[in-house]
């Protein structure tokens, strides 16, 4: 619309001019082709606009925005990334030697550090089968419940603690506790 009026008004002055006889046919007939030109370009996408129709195959929140009002795109260019929200997950890597340790619905204490270090409820949803072979860390798919999962948003910092295994009557001790200490053995 802008190139549009831009256009137009140097059309009306050059036309003006023109009668005066102050510009030459060939800038007469330069600004009255860029004029058309515009209009039919203003024309042409006002008529594509009333075919657009943007639809999103999820409802969920947008995430990511890859335009700009006035940016012409084609079909099935990607405009948006929308997350879906009603199921939270994360990703957790958890080191080879732990994995045996973990499986599929066991519940896993998260922490999240954007809503000041309150815990979520969360579930492994699956254990992918193979380590990344930088690291020898396994990704571990979390689903995340409660009703603290209403304020959580796509990107928050969370930490998972997983219990990797149960000891009855046993003394647990905190390593600090441990530090220049002498070993003691009761019998």
């Amino acid at each position: 619309e802008a190139t549009h009026r831009v256009a137009e008004s140097t059309w009306k002055r050059t036309e003006q001019l023109f009668a005066g006889k102050i510009v030459t046919v060939d800038q007469y007939d330069r600004d009255r082709a860029t004029y058309e030109s515009a209009k039919a370009s203003l024309d042409g996408l006002r008529t594509r606009l009333g075919y657009a129709k943007i639809v999103a195959p999820i409802t969920g929140v947008v995430t990511e925005k890859r335009i700009e009002a006035g940016d012409v795109v084609g079909n099935q260019a990607r405009l948006f990334t929308v997350a879906d929200v009603s199921t939270l997950v994360t990703r957790v890597k958890v080191s080879e030697m732990e994995i045996r340790s973990l499986k599929a619905g066991d519940t896993v204490s998260v922490t999240v550090d954007a809503l000041g270090g309150e815990h979520v409820t969360g579930r492994i949803r699956r254990i992918f089968p193979i380590a990344d072979t930088a690291t020898r860390l396994i990704p571990v798919e979390v689903g995340l419940s409660g009703p603290a999962v209403q304020r959580l948003r796509p990107g928050y910092t969370v930490r998972a603690t997983f219990a990797l295994d149960k000891r009855d009557d046993a003394l647990l001790v905190p390593s600090r506790c441990l530090e220049n200490a002498p070993l003691v053995v009761f019998e």
